[in-house]
């Protein structure tokens, strides 16, 4: 099968319907594709149809690089199986000079005493990791943030070196965050 590439300059979107295919505009050019028609290129249930105007025909996705499954109504870019309503497989950027991102959960538990140390490991290159989020959940069931110091004993600091997220907990003002779930969320870049 030939490989179908994008052109961002000249595209149109098809969608299937029961009806058939309804191509969303380029420009003034907009077209009905019934079910029995065909694109002198392969397809498959749940590829998409494109205008290349660079070879002036409609040429099909691979179901790796956009992927419509119209059973869940989910759309998969780099993926051939959707997991959420927009699944991107790879990394996204979010305007012209934004960087390239992905993000990584992690989970854990913290230490059973006052001062533990908790290692999470995040099997990531550190310098490329330019954000972190983490939340204990306290013994009320409440979510902390690092630092929260308004109440007392649920004290406790993040800090990532070359292997892992360390989850410190306070020596003296952590009783509450003991033995709870930590989730962390780390931005990093290609």
């Amino acid at each position: 099968m030939k490989k179908c590439g994008l052109r961002i300059s000249a595209i149109a979107i098809v969608f299937v319907l029961w009806l058939g295919v309804i191509v969303l505009g380029h420009r003034d050019r907009y077209a009905f594709i019934p079910p029995s028609a065909t694109t002198e290129e392969a397809s498959a249930d749940g590829e998409m149809l494109f205008w290349d105007s660079s070879v002036t025909k409609w040429t099909c996705t691979e179901s790796t690089e956009l992927f419509w499954d119209d059973v869940n109504k989910r759309l998969g870019i780099g993926t051939a199986t959707p997991q959420a309503t927009v699944d991107v497989n790879g990394f996204t950027m979010l305007g012209s000079d934004a960087p390239k991102i992905k993000m990584k959960k992690l989970t854990g538990t913290t230490g059973g005493t006052e001062g533990d140390q908790t290692n999470i490991t995040h099997g990531l290159d550190r310098s490329k990791i330019i954000g972190c989020q983490v939340l204990v959940t306290a013994a009320n069931n409440n979510r902390i943030l690092p630092a929260f110091i308004e109440v007392d004993e649920y004290e406790y600091s993040v800090f990532i070196d070359a292997t892992n997220v360390r989850i410190d907990l306070h020596a003296t003002n952590s009783n509450s965050i003991r033995s709870g779930a930590i989730t962390v969320l780390l931005t990093y870049e290609e």
